[in-house]
Formats: structure tokens, sequence, C-alpha cells
């Protein structure tokens, strides 16, 4: 055989003897010389079952056979390499046109498919960078969506501010004078209109609020104040908006508190409107508050609906809203919850809630006493 860079084995009679070149002795390894003329059943041991069908073919069919990449793992340097090979394998008659063995080239394909094997990483990699791209730009596109909606709630909401608190203090001038006129139907009527401002009054602050939160615009105006004083006041303007149920006040805590009276008070007129809510059946909610050495606790006590126990974990997130026995949606955006311990977050508190599907919830929070002035999460 002559040296060459393919490697070439011949089949030779019906016991196909193998014969081989140099280059592929170098594949055997330790093999060669030993399996020079032996028959291919010995050659190839296991993979006789599976090669012998093919050498077979072409030996009856006088016709060239060829394989692509079929794995080869020759020895060159006492392990096996495992390589992928292009065989050829052809009918090589004598002189009367018998067929008389068969030619195998084989050509290692290592360039070609470490070539194709870099080709694919490449397009991976090129994959990879053009995904990344689209969900940059996707993010970039996201936020500036997010961004336009929070300008779009905050002008809308200012917008509807104003002619809103101007409807509302005009409804209450005309409330006041029927009144002491003595139109007790017109005052009702009046005062029924005065009740339904000051639910657009709570959607629009949600609103405003929730566009200052993502806009990280939120001001907190912070200062010593009763903590008891404040409750007082807020159960009172509450219990003003509504004849159907009755807010009662229990415990005190002479407390003084540093903090925002505002949000801590906006807080408090959330949890105590969703208690008059969610309970339209009930005539009754009940504010307990508490203290520690360190902290207040109030908690607001209703008899309604209730929450169920696999919904209450997401009670404070945005958007949640809790439904009746009957699936009915009862107002409102599903952002005071959300806002309401955002604010206690705010004011390094913690609330949370207490509920069972149909008797009634219990919403508390806990706020410290005192604390550093630029204490902010």
């Amino acid at each position: 055989m002559l040296p060459t860079a393919v490697q070439i084995v011949l089949f030779w009679g019906e016991e196909y003897s193998v014969l081989y070149n140099d280059s592929y002795a170098r594949g055997i390894g330790n093999e060669h010389p030993h399996l020079l003329g032996r028959s291919a059943r010995e050659h190839w041991g296991e993979l006789w079952d599976d090669a012998r069908p093919l050498l077979d073919s072409v030996y009856e069919r006088g016709q060239t056979i060829s394989t692509r990449e079929c794995p080869f793992s020759p020895e060159r340097s006492g392990s096996p390499e495992f390589v992928s090979c292009d065989t050829t394998y052809s009918p090589v008659r004598d002189e009367d046109g018998a067929i008389a063995g068969i030619l195998c080239i084989i050509n290692e394909a290592r360039e070609r498919v470490q070539s194709e094997a870099r080709q694919r990483q490449a397009e991976a990699i090129l994959r990879e960078s053009e995904e990344k791209y689209r969900t940059k730009t996707d993010i970039e596109q996201l936020e500036q969506l997010e961004q336009q909606k929070n300008v779009f709630l905050g002008v809308v909401s200012h917008e509807l501010k104003t002619p809103v608190t101007s409807a509302q203090a005009f409804s209450e001038v005309l409330e006041q004078r029927f009144r002491r006129a003595g139109d007790e139907k017109n005052a009702v009527l009046l005062g029924k209109i005065r009740v339904q401002m000051n639910k657009l009054t709570l959607l629009i602050r949600d609103l405003l609020d929730l566009s200052r939160f993502d806009a990280g615009k939120l001001q907190f105006h912070e200062e010593s104040f009763p903590f008891d004083a404040l409750v007082d006041d807020i159960i009172e303007e509450v219990q003003s908006t509504t004849t159907t149920h009755h807010i009662q006040g229990e415990g005190e805590t002479s407390a003084t508190i540093f903090g925002d009276r505002e949000h801590i008070g906006q807080v408090l007129t959330n949890l105590l409107t969703n208690a008059v809510k969610y309970s339209p059946d009930a005539t009754k909610v009940i504010v307990t508050i508490s203290h520690t050495q360190h902290e207040v606790m109030l908690c607001v006590q209703d008899f309604g609906i209730g929450i169920a126990r696999d919904r209450l974990p997401h009670v404070f997130e945005r958007f949640f809203r809790e439904t009746g026995a009957q699936e009915e949606t009862f107002p409102g955006l599903g952002l005071g919850l959300y806002i309401a311990a955002e604010f206690i977050r705010q004011q390094c508190g913690t609330i949370w809630a207490t509920s069972d599907k149909g008797s009634g919830s219990t919403f508390c929070f806990r706020l410290p006493l005192q604390r550093a002035r630029s204490d902010h999460p």
C-alpha cells in the first residue's frame, strides 16, 4: 500500500482479509501489525454484525456505497479519539471482471466537523446576542411605556382632583344651606352626592399616590403627633360618610409617635372604608388600639364577607380585589391596600391581615413610637 494521508483498507476475498496503508495502521495503534491479513470479523469484533451487511451489499451488487459522518475511534496516542469519517466502499474486480475485494477509502471529517462546530457555536452566540438585544429593547420599550403610563395617571389625576374638590365643597355648602332652610329632602340628596364625591376623591388620591410611588416622587412630611387624636379624627371623618355602620373605637395608648400624620391617617381611612364596603350585611366595625414600650398597634375588625385563606397572602398586592359569596365584585381599583402597605413600610412599620371566608377580616399595623428622622427603607 502507498503511504498517504488518506486511510485505505482493502477487504480481500470471501473472508474479507484486511490489508491497509500506513495511515490506517497509525489509526489502529497497537492492533498493527497483528490485524494485517486477518479477517474483517476479527478486525471489527463487536462491530462486525453491523459492518458485514454493508460489505456484503457492495460485494453482491457491485456498486459503490458512501457513508457520511460515521463515528470512528482511532487510538493514536494510547487513548481513543472520537472522530467523524466520510467513507467510500468500492468493488475491486479481478482479471475476469469478478468482484474479488472491496476498497475502503476513509476521509476523516475532523476539520469539517470542527469548522461546522465553530460555525454552530458562532450562530449560537449570534442568536444569544440578538436575543439579548431584543430583550434589552423590549425592556426599554416597557420602561418607556411604564413611564408614559405614570405621566398619564399623574396628569389625569391632577386634572380630576381640582374640579372634584370644588364640586365637593359646593355640595357641602348647598347641603348646609338646605338644612338651615328646613329643606331636608334636598339636603339628603346633596348628602348622598357628597358621599359619592368622597369615594371619587379617594380613587383619585389612590391614582396620584400610585403614580408617585412608581415615579419615586412620594414625599413624607414627618412630625411628632398624638396617635390617639389621629385615630379619633379619622373615625369621626369616616363615620360621617356612612349611615349603615357604627364605627366603635376601643383602647387608648396616650402615645406620641413620629411619622407622617397624613399618610398614616390615610391608611386608617382605607382600612375603615374597606371594612364598611366589604361588610354590607353588618352594622358594626371595631377599631382597637394598644401599645408597648416601643410601638403602637391598631386593628380594624369587620364582620363581612372575609377573605379565603389561599388569597390572603396576596391581599396587599396591587389590584387585589375580593369577591362576595355570589362572586359579585365590589367597587374600587384594588389599590388601597397596596398603597396602605407601602405607606406603613415607608414608616418602618408592619401590616398584616387575618381572615376566613364568610367570617369577616381583621387588618392590623404596628408603628414604632420613635425612630431616626431619616429612617426610610
